[in-house]
């Protein structure tokens, strides 16, 4: 991998940031205490042992990769941003698991924290990620919508259809560790940029800071916007510091195409509308996110990227693609078939509720979605749900007639 260290900013985005964080700024590694010793120092008084978190209950990625001698190696280590091996894992060492999903347990504070903390990120991004080895492997970008076949779905049975990605501003760190300038500095940068799309991408941005609490949960109920920080990972990882400060959401005229700004990841990128047309959902995924990025670039900045871990966003789970596409679909009979979960399995899907990860589903309607991000491409993952989700409905078909459904054979995950 290409050391992120080497990458300078342009100009003017040097200018743009001296100016938005301000000489003085100091990073956390820096800040002194009442007695003139920084925190660095006094972290430096006693062993990596000393501080080696207690993971004896813990189910997550980081908890079963970390190790004293790991720890020990990377415990006093900082990004050019003063980010730390602790603040990268405090999510998972404050919240031991997830009753139904191995979670990852840790968080980047910037692009360059998957470089300074590789001994511990690269085995976390190989277990969530099926044995993909972000040492040796390189991941695939396409975004050609025309590629993907069959995106049209029985509409008695997905009730709506959905993709979605994250991207990050090079240069500003991620919203765990990003400073209340660099927040605004990321919404100041994407709003002026999103004020460029034309034609059926056309919108507005709104802010949260603007909103009523009516308005506000209107938007939640409508699943058009991200909710409160209540979520672990939002919390116990320092996203939701200075909540609604610089936050908000954009979408266009006809809200099938959102943006959201400064939660979990500095931009998520969303298409979707009711019904089961995917094939449109994800030609206009795909056209807004390239115009997206062509306007960001106009002004100067850049997504981050490399190619071994494709777009960087703040948690591991999210690399590569970033992408998870998803549908609505009713499953009543195959729901309640003790194969179901081995189907899903096979084809590389995982369900959730309708409501979100931690939500069970409402009646016999699950949210379905590629399991995958790192190691195949948008088009790849979008297709893997498309032929997935129509073998689910013929499943659930033959299911009505009283016939038997069979267990597909299990998709090789990626190429290498």
């Amino acid at each position: 991998m290409a050391s992120t260290f080497t990458r300078m900013l342009s100009g003017r985005n040097t200018a743009v940031l001296m100016a938005s964080l301000g000489a003085g700024t100091l990073g956390a590694g820096y800040l002194m205490s009442e007695s003139g010793v920084s925190a660095a120092e006094k972290k430096k008084l006693y062993p990596p042992s000393a501080d080696f978190p207690d993971l004896r209950k813990h189910n997550n990625c980081m908890a079963s990769a970390l190790t004293p001698a790991i720890y020990a190696r990377l415990r006093d280590k900082l990004t050019p941003n003063d980010w730390t091996l602790d603040q990268c894992i405090q999510t998972g060492v404050d919240n031991p698991g997830h009753p139904f999903i191995k979670t990852v347990g840790m968080v980047a504070g910037d692009e360059e924290s998957y470089e300074v903390f590789a001994d511990l990120f690269n085995p976390v991004i190989k277990d969530r990620h099926n044995g993909y080895d972000p040492t040796t492997m390189r991941h695939p970008t396409d975004l050609d919508s025309s590629k993907l076949t069959s995106g049209m779905f029985d509409e008695r049975y997905v009730l709506s259809s959905r993709v979605r990605t994250g991207r990050s501003i090079r240069g500003l760190s991620l919203p765990p560790a990003c400073t209340r300038s660099e927040r605004r500095e990321v919404e100041r940068v994407v709003v002026q940029a999103l004020s460029g799309l034309k034609g059926d991408l056309a919108g507005k941005y709104y802010s949260l800071t603007d909103m009523t609490d009516k308005e506000q949960q209107q938007l939640i109920d409508d699943h058009f916007l991200f909710d409160k920080p209540v979520s672990p990972l939002l919390t116990c990882a320092g996203m939701a510091r200075d909540w609604p400060d610089a936050r908000g959401i954009w979408h266009n005229n006809e809200k099938t195409f959102l943006i959201w700004i400064n939660e979990e990841d500095h931009t998520r990128v969303i298409s979707m509308e009711k019904g089961g047309n995917m094939k449109r959902v994800f030609e206009r995924f795909c056209r807004g996110l390239k115009q997206v990025e062509g306007l960001i670039q106009e002004r100067g900045w850049e997504f981050m990227w490399n190619e071994h871990l494709g777009y960087i966003l703040t948690c591991p789970s999210n690399l590569g693609t970033g992408l998870r596409a998803g549908v609505h679909v009713r499953l009543p009979l195959l729901s309640k078939d003790p194969r179901f979960s081995k189907i899903l399995d096979n084809l590389r899907l995982q369900k959730r509720g309708t409501g979100g990860v931690d939500t069970a589903a409402v009646g016999d309607t699950f949210d379905i979605s590629n399991l995958d991000r790192l190691g195949k491409s948008e088009v790849e993952l979008v297709q893997c749900v498309v032929d997935g989700v129509n073998f689910l409905i013929e499943c659930e078909k033959r299911l009505e007639k009283g016939q038997d459904i069979k267990v597909p054979a299990p998709i090789i995950q990626f190429r290498k």
